[in-house]
């Protein structure tokens, strides 16, 4: 029985996948509003982790231009 009507049945998962989500060959997984895997930390990025992921580009960001202002700091 189909838990929901806009769910389908997944072949590769066996399982009923919901609505905007995506099963991923790579993992064996299905990611819910799937964006990508990250070849950094070799996850799917998706609805439960896209805060997180977001915030990890954010802070390697700043954490380059920081050592970028420490590089032109230093004296010859």
């Amino acid at each position: 029985e189909q838990p929901n009507a806009q769910w389908r049945w997944n072949d590769q998962a066996r399982t009923y996948r919901p609505p905007g989500s995506v099963y991923d060959d790579d993992l064996g997984l299905v990611v819910e509003q799937f964006d990508h895997v990250c070849p950094w930390t070799g996850t799917g990025i998706g609805r439960q982790n896209i805060c997180a992921f977001h915030s990890f580009v954010t802070m390697l960001c700043v954490c380059i231009i920081f050592d970028v202002l420490l590089v032109m700091r230093v004296p010859p």
